[in-house]
């Protein structure tokens, strides 16, 4: 009976938008695009993407902890500003 729960867990769990919803590497350099944008004063489209992306390469920093070096006094625009730029030419590659 245990087991039947567990399964019938997995499956409506399975079912739900949350837990199949990542965002694609596409989708990362789109919403890298609109910061870029953002960061040069243009209007972007979206400022949730522009969210998302912040929100994604501070999480990357924070996961990783200790093994990225960083200086004291790094921010999390000259972080994006990296990643963005790997990025958009990465791209191009």
């Amino acid at each position: 009976m245990k087991l039947a729960g567990i399964v019938l867990a997995l499956f409506v769990l399975g079912q739900t938008p949350t837990i199949q919803y990542f965002r694609t590497g596409s989708t990362i350099l789109k919403e890298a695009g609109q910061w870029e944008k953002y960061s040069r004063g243009e209007k972007p489209d979206s400022l949730d993407s522009i969210s998302y992306f912040q929100g994604y390469v501070s999480g990357v920093l924070d996961a990783e902890g200790q093994s990225i070096k960083t200086p004291e006094r790094f921010t999390v625009d000259q972080a994006c500003a990296i990643v963005a730029r790997f990025l958009s030419q990465a791209k191009t590659t």
